[in-house]
């Protein structure tokens, strides 16, 4: 019996005691942030169209920066790479639209050899449009892993399906070179 009541404790020990609230807390926070620079965009006057490039070239620099604080170096990479800035960006002034994004759900689906931890979660990006037209609600899912890198926690993948990729309508590119 003694025996068994020890097992029992120890059992619930693991299923309880290993489990952090605060680094499932941190990780929140973090997918947060890291979505919010991904899509929270904000389209203001871009001036005339001479400088529209500028300003388009402005923002990208200011997001790859921002992103860099919350991601991998490969993640980071990976981000630039894929011009993901650009992308957002594109969409939000082709629908003429702000963007705001939340996340509505966030769970851990379990600890990963490598140290990092795996999160499920459910997004919603909002577009408010800048017509007063009704605002149109993107529901998605993604995964994240987060890991700690220099004492920081960082986003170590993340994958959401590019849930506006429907409303994005390429552009030539008028540039002369």
């Amino acid at each position: 019996m003694y025996k068994q009541m020890i097992l029992l404790c120890m059992a619930v020990l693991a299923l309880f005691g290993c489990s952090s609230p605060d680094a499932d807390e941190e990780a929140r926070k973090l997918a947060d942030a890291f979505k919010n620079v991904q899509y929270q965009i904000e389209i203001k006057d871009a001036g005339t169209e001479a400088d529209i490039d500028q300003v388009l070239e402005d923002f990208i620099n200011q997001r790859n920066q921002q992103i860099k604080e919350y991601a991998t170096e490969k993640v980071y990479q990976d981000y630039m790479k894929n011009r993901e800035a650009f992308f957002a960006y594109q969409v939000a002034v082709q629908e003429k639209a702000n963007m705001q994004v939340a996340i509505t759900e966030f769970n851990k689906i379990r600890e990963n050899e490598d140290g990092s931890v795996t999160y499920h979660y459910k997004m919603e990006i909002r577009l408010e449009y800048l017509d007063g037209a009704p605002a149109l609600i993107i529901p998605a899912d993604g995964q994240m892993d987060v890991i700690r890198v220099d004492g920081a926690l960082k986003v170590a993948r993340d994958w959401d399906g590019w849930p506006i990729i429907h409303l994005w309508k390429p552009q030539p590119i008028n540039k002369a070179n």
